[in-house]
Formats: structure tokens, sequence, C-alpha cells
């Protein structure tokens, strides 16, 4: 079974960023369900950005560094990007780095859509 989950975008989220991503709701250590989905927050110093957390019954702890490895592992799995930022000059779905909601997922999404366009030629 499948899951969408809303997680941190980055480590340095500025309480801003976040990504919806779609896993295997299993724990990727020893195989069984991972926890109810609850609403939870992230926090990046006093900082916070609105996501969803859950605790496995198995006793294994999700970091969401190791939830966007997991999900980076799969393309399909990337979602959303949710960006807060307040640039009124900003043009959503075009992340380059000298805007504030850059980071590496947006890179990856970037590069893998490339990658998809020129194996289809």
């Amino acid at each position: 079974m499948k899951q969408k989950v809303i997680i941190p975008t980055c480590d340095n989220h500025q309480g801003l960023y976040s990504i919806t991503v779609e896993l295997e709701w299993i724990c990727p250590r020893c195989g069984k369900p991972r926890g109810e989905i609850k609403k939870g927050r992230s926090f990046d110093g006093s900082l916070s950005v609105r996501v969803d957390t859950w605790e496995n019954p198995c006793g294994h702890i999700d970091k969401y560094f190791e939830v966007r490895n997991e999900a980076n592992a799969n393309f399909l799995s990337l979602g959303d990007l949710h960006c807060a930022c307040y640039n009124m000059n900003c043009k959503r779905g075009e992340y380059s780095s000298d805007c504030p909601s850059y980071c590496w997922i947006a890179e990856e999404i970037k590069r893998k859509s490339k990658a998809a366009e020129e194996k289809a030629l």
C-alpha cells in the first residue's frame, strides 16, 4: 500500500518549503507497516513548516532525510514542491539557484525530467 505524505523539502526549509511524496507504507528496515499519519511541524531553528508525521509501531524511526532519499530513489514518487515564499517576482514552478525555495529536490526533479525527455527522443 502506498501513502502520500508532506515532508520538509530540505533540512534548511526556513519554515517555508515542503514536498508531497508517495511512499510504500512499509518500514524500510523491517518490512512492517508504517504508523498512522498525523499533522505536525518540522523546525528549522525557530521557524517551522507543516508536515506529516508518523510513529512506526515497530519502533524504527523514519528521518525526513531518509524519507527524501527513499522518494528520490523512485522518481515517480517525487510530488509537488510547496513553495510558501512571498516574493512577488517568484514564478512558482521555475526554481533556480537564486530562488529562495531552491534546494536539491528541485534540481533533482529538473535533472530527471530532462533525462526522461532525452530518453523519449
